[in-house]
Formats: C-alpha cells, structure tokens, sequence
C-alpha cells in the first residue's frame, strides 16, 4: 500500500480548528497555527443552521471576503464613517467586510447555509458585540445611549463571546429595491411612510446639551433609532457581488 506523504502546503478546512460547533451550526477555520505556511491570509467554514446567526462582531486586524457556498442569508455591516446596510445573498454571491467594520450574518432560509470566509491575516482577531456589552457598566451604557444605568441592569451579559445565537421570531428583512442599479446621487430621496410626516422637527436639545431619546430624523420623521430601516439600500451593494460575474 502506497503512503502518500503530508505536504506542508495542504491540510483540510473540513477537520480545521473548532471554534464553535452546536445545534445552531459550526465554525472551524485554518490558521498559521496549523497552517504555518500561511503568510496574511486564513480561511474559515461556517454552517449555520434555519433561524441561527453569527452574531455581531467585527476584525479588528483583517479584512473580510466572505462566498456563500449554500443557502440564503441576511448580512447587515456598519462600516467606516458609521454607514449602514442590510442586505440578502444567496449561493454564488460574497460581500467585502472592512477590518473593524460590524457585521452579522443569518440564515433567513429553510436549508443550511455554508459560507467560505478569507481573512487578509494568517490570525484574524473576533471582537463580538455581546461580550463588549458584557465588559461595560450599566452606568457608561447607559450614559451612551442617554437611559437610565437601570435599564441595562436587567440584562444578563458576560465577557464570554457566543458566535453563533438562535433567531427569535422572523428575520428583519430589508425591502427589496424597485431596481437592482445602484441609486445614483441625483435620485429623489424615498418619501416619508404615510403614518409619519416629513416635516416633524427634531426634538431640541436638553438643557444637557444632549439630544433627547425621541429626538427624529430630520430626513424622514422616524426615530433616528429605526431611520436606518428607512434608507433604501441598492442590492446589492458595492461589496456583494456574484462569483459568476465577468468584469466589465
């Protein structure tokens, strides 16, 4: 029987580092720490079960190229200059997630999604959302968001970050665009919903100086805490792409 000897060149994503593995899904990745061949790249396979998620997190030394191998997903990014967008992709398409921008990506599908992650770095670092809530006091949270430090006292957080979380109720689907071409900056603005006014005025400042917590978009009228479900976000966006597409 012939023995075909191990390259320092191969190994296999399949049987990778475990970095969380549940009911919700897994997560297994290859590093230089079992790749040491690897110079500034990793990779990482991440399933993730109907209705589970990868939790808000973000790299704080790596840019992120994410493919969508099966499946359909909702992948949310706050990125530089704190722009937000949601968007859906579904097998054959990737996004680009700037190091340090936020994310989240959840299987809003039936069936299993797999995605296929490379890192610009053979040891990306994870920040996770939850375990920096978890590392705060209710007083400097609460000073953030102006609440009352009480407010985040009934909120059970620790430092121990969970990648992966179970989805409760139906997924927060952004609405699908009327066009597919991304909105050029001479568009019309998406006019205010019939149950809102354009007009409403921002709330004015306290006598804090900060503003107060029903202060509302000047734009659209909303809460300026749900005026981000307000913008129309062309799909996909710049950094989410199909895999079959030729350069034009």
């Amino acid at each position: 029987m012939t023995t075909i000897a191990r390259s320092s060149h191969t190994t296999s994503l399949h049987d990778g580092e475990i970095v969380e593995e549940s009911d919700l899904g897994s997560m297994r990745r290859v590093t230089a720490d079992n790749l040491p061949i690897l110079k500034g790249l990793s990779i990482k396979r991440v399933l993730l079960n109907p209705g589970a998620m990868r939790t808000p997190h973000w790299h704080a030394n790596a840019n992120e190229l994410t493919y969508c191998v099966s499946g359909t997903a909702l992948v949310s990014i706050l990125d530089d200059g704190s722009t937000f967008s949601t968007f859906v992709i579904t097998a054959g398409q990737m996004f680009h997630a700037a190091s340090g921008s936020l994310h989240h990506i959840e299987n809003i599908g039936d069936d299993t999604a797999e995605f296929i992650i490379a890192f610009r770095n053979e040891r990306p670092e994870d920040f996770g959302l939850g375990a920096t809530f978890g590392a705060f006091s209710d007083a400097v949270l609460g000073n953030t968001y102006d609440l009352p430090a009480s407010d985040f006292a009934t909120i059970h957080r620790t430092t121990r970050d969970h990648k992966l979380a179970a989805r409760v109720g139906n997924p927060d689907i952004p609405r699908a665009p009327t066009s597919k071409t991304p909105t050029s900056s001479t568009s019309k603005p998406r006019p205010p919903d019939s149950t809102t006014s354009a007009a409403t005025p921002a709330s004015p400042a306290t006598s804090s100086g900060r503003r107060s917590r029903t202060s509302r978009c000047t734009r659209y009228g909303s809460p300026k805490a749900v005026c981000a479900n307000r913008i129309g976000i062309p799909s996909p966006p710049r950094w989410a792409m199909c895999s079959t597409a030729t350069p034009g």
